[in-house]
């Protein structure tokens, strides 16, 4: 199963289908905007094999300059994602692929290569499937969390963050 109706939290159990989805993602990205990017990365929860997750998957695109932003969002819109703007620190530059009105399939994060935000996604990623004790009470925040908000996808975002927070600055 893939797609979630925006504001709305629902952990599945991980799903062989995302990284196959994700990888299709990746390569028309990838194919579409080769002159302004640098790299494409399936990254987030459905990156992780085996993590419970939101079925939605994130992919992070880094580039040397914003300067190239409304290329890659003439670029993106062929492929028919909607750009949502400069989520600055939050996300970088975010454009969502739906499946139909407000069901998010997909949210692409632009940010530069490199960077922070870049690194802190890869960081984030490769720790928690390198370690089963970080990804099991990742897991278990995660669901917990659901419960507390199935409505309010911001909080569950934000309660969140202390344990991201805890990995990335390491």
């Amino acid at each position: 199963m893939i797609g979630l109706k925006r504001h709305t939290v629902q952990i599945s159990n991980s799903c062989e289908e995302w990284n196959s989805i994700a990888n299709d993602i990746c390569r028309s990205i990838a194919e579409t905007c080769s002159a302004y990017i640098t790299d494409v990365q399936h990254v987030g929860s459905t990156a992780v094999p085996g993590l419970p997750a939101k079925p939605i998957i994130d992919i992070a695109v880094g580039v040397k300059s914003f300067a190239v932003i409304p290329q890659i969002t003439n670029a993106l819109s062929e492929l028919g994602m909607l750009y949502r703007g400069d989520s600055g620190r939050s996300g970088g530059h975010l454009y969502i692929k739906e499946s139909c009105k407000d069901v998010r399939i997909s949210h692409i994060h632009v940010v530069l290569h490199n960077g922070l935000q870049w690194n802190n996604y890869l960081k984030f990623r490769d720790t928690l499937i390198s370690s089963e004790e970080l990804k099991s009470e990742y897991a278990k925040l995660k669901i917990e969390l659901q419960k507390a908000y199935p409505n309010d996808r911001i909080k569950y975002t934000e309660s969140k963050a202390k344990f991201i927070r805890s990995i990335c600055s390491d």
